[in-house]
């Protein structure tokens, strides 16, 4: 993993909204392997990570991201840039 500031704190965001233990939840953790982590969830983790990292992300991309890691690394890869790709 990369930032392990950012993943602490996406890990953080997902036990949050899922009520998923932080201990059980791992960079190949998805909605299919973790209690919890249903639509609702998924839609709070999104918008917190948004609001957390001013970035956002598009419909399309959340339906790519299938994994806490894969959302991580995203958050890594974007933060810092805007709304228009900046």
């Amino acid at each position: 993993m990369g930032d392990a500031a950012i993943w602490e704190r996406v890990k953080e965001l997902l036990s949050f909204h899922s009520g998923a233990p932080p201990s059980g939840i791992t960079p190949a953790s998805s909605p299919q392997n973790t209690p919890g982590w249903d639509s609702v969830a998924n839609l709070g983790l999104m918008c917190a990570i948004e609001d957390e990292y001013g970035i956002t992300v598009a419909t399309r991309d959340v339906m790519r991201l299938r994994t806490l890691g894969d959302i991580a690394a995203y958050v890594e890869e974007n933060r810092g840039k805007t709304a228009a790709g900046g």
